[in-house]
């Protein structure tokens, strides 16, 4: 009996092993990445960062929510304050009274600023973070944790030589209200005009690792900087492409609207604790903050000593690959480098050609199919996603959309869609050669880098990169001639040239899937069909289709029973719920509302005699919305005093002027006005609106004691009204506390109490 077919079969089943176990390797590598450094002990040197020391302060810090305008919130500050003065700093609190119209608040803020001299005059470094949280958790993560950072930098700082050029610290305050802090200190404070640079720390999430992904506008110097200091920092050109494009906003929007040249870090995984109660201490990933403390103390280090009069430059294409720190180059040479590349396929597709290993139509043809396989790969995660909706409708009450078993999923449609586009390409392989297919998907990627280079230079490295060392994979394996394509000799280049694909869509799937959760699901499954198609050849190669289509199947469908698994609720993974309070003063009635489209038993509790939910008054919630409303008990409270000071008829106009006086317990007011058009309009003297306002309305937050005063310039010949919804935090003393498997979900109107007064216009 011969060996040669044994020999054969052994071969072949190493090529398989090598394959797929280079291919988990890489896997793992990408998406060990994507977690951050472990924290250092008590031990770690004085002038270095220590997340175990910053820890002290969140702890402190982030004891129970404080959001601005409460006692909790003056609580903190004045703790930030105190550990300032303990390093020998002399911090300044900046009180005023700001406006912001884009954001539609107004009110009081405490920021607190400090100054560490350098040694020269000039530019000054800024770092900055908010220390007010939101009403809904305590804020140990957002942003408890950067102001603990900042903190432990500026003592780490102290026990070294002065830098080069001043820091500065700016703990901003009212970041969740309409970044008013940020626009006090940019729009009011002197030290705005000497900033060269701002570092901006910021948290979505608890824990994972923390990412530069916001720059402003010329950022070339800007990442070479980065790139030098800590080469070790999550970053990439395509976060900064997509968020410019998005509605999003930090303090770090108001620095880069000033001009100011500057950087936006945070951490985006652990979803569910973001503005929750279970964004505490001790659910903070210490390894997150320990990173971030590094990143930050390292950047200060660089840029401190670093001339910061004229940071602007050509912006850069960068992205950070594991073990090598991040890579740039100038974005104008992204078009260049698609074009060379561009050219040297169109070299491989006519040499193939002309060897008949491959014809054009075909090639073409694949190169049309290829979206139509990504779209079915999108389609397959959508479907699969709401089929486990329909399983597991309690994940549509996280706000946020992230589930606390979301990585189970994504598990799960990765290797169902990995068994999926085994299949299709198995069914395309019957009307075309291995090489058209392979060149054909090759043909639409190197076309879709060419628009992205030209569009979107930014996002131009995700495809080029993986197109540019496969082409060299395949370049060698058709122009050496070798004529056994399923061979280990041509198994080495075709992996090698794999590498930079499966390592950068790691990375990409996971930080996509992180940020856009389940619900986007279907951009990561194209992000998965490109890998995929890249790593056609080497899947081909491998062989044993069928093998490899039944253990993804059963690693997909294994996952979605672990999610499934995994998706009851308790005190350590507890489910959203809301309920407010509203009380109509006008009418002397209150109401119980919620915005659960599946209100848990104890919520319901509430709605005992509701069958169906309704539209709810515009002015019990931020915006027009479906919910549950019943008729609560009334609660003794205060009612916002509203007195007219003026209304006069002139000739541009009809002049109103009110003043409202704020409730000692009341945190935060809305005013709407409605009925007639709002021409211009002040809060407080400071100028508001200046043209032509349908729907006016304003929230002001801060305001403890103090009076507001609002002018408007209205239609004449109008009967209108203007309604203000005062608002307090929190059920305490009212009702019985939610079961432990319970948090307040993360709306803005959720678990809290509010009395509403209307002042009624007539025609004048």
């Amino acid at each position: 009996m011969s060996a040669e077919p044994w020999i054969r079969r052994s071969a072949k089943s190493f090529q398989a092993l090598f394959a797929v176990l280079g291919l988990i390797v890489l896997v793992v590598i990408g998406i060990n990445h994507t977690y951050p450094t472990k924290p250092p002990s008590l031990a770690a040197s004085l002038s270095s960062f220590s997340s175990t020391r910053a820890m002290s302060h969140v702890w402190k810090i982030a004891s129970k929510p404080h959001p601005t305008g409460t006692y909790d919130n003056e609580v903190v500050r004045n703790y930030i304050v105190g550990e300032l003065f303990k390093l020998g700093l002399k911090p300044e609190v900046q009180s005023t009274f700001v406006v912001n119209p884009q954001k539609q608040y107004a009110g009081r803020v405490y920021n607190i600023i400090v100054r560490l001299p350098g040694q020269h005059s000039g530019k000054a470094l800024l770092l900055s973070a908010h220390y007010d949280s939101v009403h809904t958790g305590p804020g140990a993560a957002d942003d408890g944790a950067s102001v603990a950072a900042i903190l432990e930098t500026f003592r780490a700082l102290k026990t070294n030589k002065p830098l080069q050029n001043e820091v500065i610290g700016l703990f901003t305050d009212s970041e969740e209200s309409g970044l008013l802090g940020a626009e006090a200190f940019v729009n009011e404070h002197p030290l705005a005009k000497e900033i060269g640079l701002v570092l901006n720390f910021e948290y979505r999430g608890n824990r994972g690792a923390f990412m530069m992904f916001e720059t402003s506008q010329g950022n070339g110097k800007l990442v070479q900087g980065l790139a030098c200091a800590v080469p070790f920092v999550m970053a990439n050109s395509l976060m900064y492409e997509v968020y410019k494009r998005l509605p999003n906003d930090t303090d770090f929007t108001v620095f880069k609207k000033a001009g100011i040249p500057g950087m936006n870090f945070a951490a985006i995984e652990g979803l569910t604790a973001y503005h929750t109660q279970l964004d505490r201490p001790d659910l903070l990933d210490q390894g997150t903050l320990q990173q971030e403390g590094e990143i930050m103390l390292n950047l200060v280090g660089y840029f401190g000593d670093a001339s910061l009069s004229d940071l602007k430059a050509a912006d850069r294409v960068y992205f950070d690959l594991p073990g090598l720190g991040i890579m740039h180059y100038p974005a104008s040479w992204s078009v260049k480098l698609a074009l060379l590349l561009l050219l040297f396929f169109v070299s491989i597709l006519a040499c193939a050609c002309m060897k008949q290993i491959a014809g054009l139509k075909a090639v073409l043809t694949v190169g049309a199919l290829f979206p139509i396989i990504c779209l079915v790969l999108a389609l397959s995660g959508h479907g699969l996603w709401h089929a486990v909706l329909k399983f597991h409708p309690e994940y549509l009450t996280f706000v946020q959309g992230d589930t606390y078993n979301s990585l189970w999923y994504l598990l799960a449609f990765v290797m169902i869609n990995i068994g999926l586009f085994r299949i299709i390409q198995a069914w395309v392989s019957r009307w075309f050669q291995l090489f058209e297919i392979v060149l054909g998907v090759m043909t639409f990627l190197m076309l879709l880098n060419l628009l992205s280079a030209i569009g979107l230079p930014g996002a131009s490295f995700v495809l080029f990169w993986p197109l540019a060392s496969l082409a060299v994979a395949i370049g060698i394996i058709i122009f050496t001639g070798n004529n056994n394509y399923r061979s280990f000799a041509a198994l080495v280049p075709v992996f090698l040239g794999g590498i930079p694909g499966v390592i950068i869509f790691t990375i990409l799937i996971k930080s996509i899937y992180v940020a856009l959760t389940a619900h986007m699901i279907s951009v990561v499954m194209v992000c998965l069909a490109i890998v995929l198609g890249l790593l056609t050849l080497l899947m081909e190669i491998a062989g044993y289709y069928r093998v490899l289509v039944g253990l993804c199947f059963l690693a997909g469908f294994s996952a979605l029973v672990a999610g499934s698994a995994t998706s009851s609720f308790d005190s350590s993974r507890p489910r959203q719920q809301s309920l407010f309070y509203v009380f109509d003063n006008q009418s002397q009635q209150a109401f119980w509302l919620s915005s659960d489209t599946q209100p848990d038993p104890w919520t319901a509790s509430f709605f005992n005699k509701v069958t169906e939910m309704q539209a709810l008054p515009v002015l019990y919630s931020d915006r027009p919305s479906i919910g549950w409303m019943s008729v609560a008990p009334v609660f003794s409270s205060a009612v916002p005093k509203m007195s007219l000071q003026e209304d006069i008829v002139k000739v541009n106009g009809r002049h109103v002027k009110i003043r409202i006086e704020t409730s000692k317990h009341a945190v935060k007011q809305k005013i709407v006005l409605d009925g007639a058009d709002v021409l211009y309009s002040k809060i407080n003297g400071q100028r508001y609106t200046d043209s032509r306002q349908s729907t006016w309305a304003i929230n002001a937050v801060g305001l403890r004691d103090e009076e507001l005063v609002i002018e408007f310039l209205v239609e004449p010949e109008k009967t209108f009204t203007v309604k203000v919804k005062e608002t307090a935090y929190g059920f305490e003393n009212i009702i019985n506390s939610m079961p432990s498997y319970l948090i307040n979900s993360p709306v803005v109107q959720n678990n809290t109490r509010s009395i509403i007064s209307v002042l009624k216009f007539d025609k004048h």
